[in-house]
């Protein structure tokens, strides 16, 4: 499934998750940067942006983003952001923080 195919709901929840990966380890690195470009071209640079914008004006925890995912009901979606999230954290190195965030993501979907 291509990030072009989400709907606008599924495009900002994928953007709040991308964002809370990329803040967990504390560190925004060129990598990190260049795997978010790749998001935004697969999606659709004004889709990123539309999406993007409100979630980057967003603080939330993990907490509140994994009830975010809740709403995520097709299963080719939560394959498809849990392995974005898998190549934006993967982008430079994957740190135990970001580890922690996708396992519990898999298990919060796996248990859905």
């Amino acid at each position: 499934m291509r990030l072009d195919e989400l709907s606008a709901q599924e495009q900002h929840i994928l953007c709040v998750m991308v964002k809370h990966m990329i803040r967990r380890d504390g560190v925004l690195t060129d990598e990190e940067i260049s795997a978010m470009s790749d998001v935004a071209e697969e999606m659709g640079q004004d889709a990123w942006r539309a999406a993007f914008q409100p979630a980057a004006m967003r603080r939330t925890t993990s907490r509140e983003v994994l009830e975010m995912a809740g709403s995520v009901e097709r299963s080719g979606v939560r394959k498809r952001i849990l392995a974005v999230l898998s190549e934006v954290a993967g982008a430079d190195e994957v740190a135990i923080e970001e580890q922690s965030f996708l396992d519990d993501l898999a298990t919060a979907w796996k248990d859905a």
